[in-house]
């Protein structure tokens, strides 16, 4: 990394992108940065091609939010580059896949001086699973759009490597950062009443998964694993916190395996952090994955952590298993044994201090840091 660098980033005009503010890992990265950075008295404006979802109420007032209101793609560069055009940021922070490509391509008719910068949300699994033809076409517009960033931020190492794999971009332009996920006021929002019988009740051993409903995020594994515990925990129940297409299915596996009445599948929630508070484990089941905020949120919280070693960032968070138990792909039976060891494991508070100071890494304050020396870059 250069160090050539302005002598303040505050002087310059930031605009961040994401292609919307629905609940996921990306979207909330954009509003972290955005609320940080505008409350360091930088001139944020945070962009996005629809501007609907749980995390617009989020963003603060201090930042300068546009939503281009796009619902067909041929219309979205366009419009991208008439706005760019008009505010004239100095630096753009794309933090999403499908925003980045638009900003790759909107960047050819912008100033010279503008510094784009990419953040990388996840491995390519998604686009290798794409028909043959359609995948080829997918990655050239990525590499042609990604031509364009001065730099690419890649949340994970795994990130990183399938980037330069695919030929995306060259390995000198990406750098690896992990999200900012834990906010300033972790210990108050961890603290909010939430009215639910079982949270209030210190009797039910709680699992808790959080994620969208999406088969990539195999929420399946643990319904089948739980379905095991049952008959051997009367008292443990299972709470998924999360919306998608993939709700009915977990519904009608559920009552398939006779857990329907212990399995309490929840909306998304703008503060998850009570649930963390009241679990006895956390369970991530996903296919592959980005980064894993989720896995950094229990963390903090001081939740034992079980993921599958899936490519993206949970191996990495969790150290190798230093700092939680990492289980195969739909191995829902090592799943289960795992889980039954954590909850009535006495003895492992030495690693649940260890992952709650790793957790600290991910901070808003700290990663924000980290992508400021990225846009000092020359």
């Amino acid at each position: 990394m250069s160090d050539n660098y302005s002598e303040t980033v505050k002087d310059w005009s930031l605009c961040i992108i994401s292609y919307s503010l629905n609940g996921g890992g990306a979207e909330r990265v954009a509003v972290n940065l955005s609320n940080y950075y505008a409350a360091q008295d930088y001139k944020v404006t945070l962009l996005v091609f629809r501007g609907t979802g749980p995390y617009l109420d989020q963003v603060s007032e201090k930042v300068n939010f546009i939503d281009l209101d796009v619902r067909k793609g041929r219309y979205a560069i366009v419009r991208l580059f008439k706005v760019l055009k008009k505010i004239k940021p100095s630096v753009i922070l794309s933090v999403v896949r499908n925003s980045n490509i638009y900003v790759g391509l909107a960047s050819l008719f912008l100033s010279k001086s503008t510094k784009v910068i990419f953040r990388e949300a996840s491995t390519l699994n998604e686009v290798e699973e794409m028909h043959g033809l359609k995948s080829m076409i997918y990655k050239c517009v990525m590499r042609c759009s990604y031509f364009f960033a001065k730099a690419v931020i890649a949340n994970s190492e795994g990130t990183k490597q399938s980037l330069i794999g695919h030929g995306i971009v060259r390995s000198d332009k990406v750098f690896v950062i992990g999200n900012p996920v834990l906010p300033e006021n972790l210990g108050e929002l961890r603290k909010a009443y939430v009215d639910d019988d079982w949270l209030l009740d210190d009797k039910y051993k709680i699992i808790l998964a959080v994620g969208r409903l999406h088969p990539l995020k195999n929420q399946s594994m643990l319904i089948k694993a739980f379905s095991e515990i049952s008959l051997l925990c009367s008292e443990c129940r299972v709470i998924i916190l999360g919306d998608g297409d993939e709700k009915q299915n977990l519904i009608l596996l559920s009552k398939k395996l006779g857990v329907e009445k212990v399995v309490r599948i929840m909306p998304f929630q703008s503060n998850p952090y009570p649930y963390y508070d009241k679990a006895k484990v956390f369970v991530l089941t996903s296919y592959w994955e980005g980064f894993g905020n989720v896995l950094v949120e229990a963390m903090a919280c001081g939740v034992p952590v079980i993921s599958t070693n899936c490519p993206g960032g949970p191996k990495s968070i969790l150290m190798d298993g230093a700092y939680g138990e990492l289980v195969d792909v739909d191995d829902y039976k090592s799943l289960a044994k795992k889980i039954m060891t954590c909850i009535v494991e006495k003895d492992n508070d030495n690693m649940i201090e260890k992952a709650k100071k790793e957790a600290n890494k991910y901070s808003v304050k700290t990663v924000a840091g980290l992508y400021e020396q990225v846009m000092r870059c020359e």
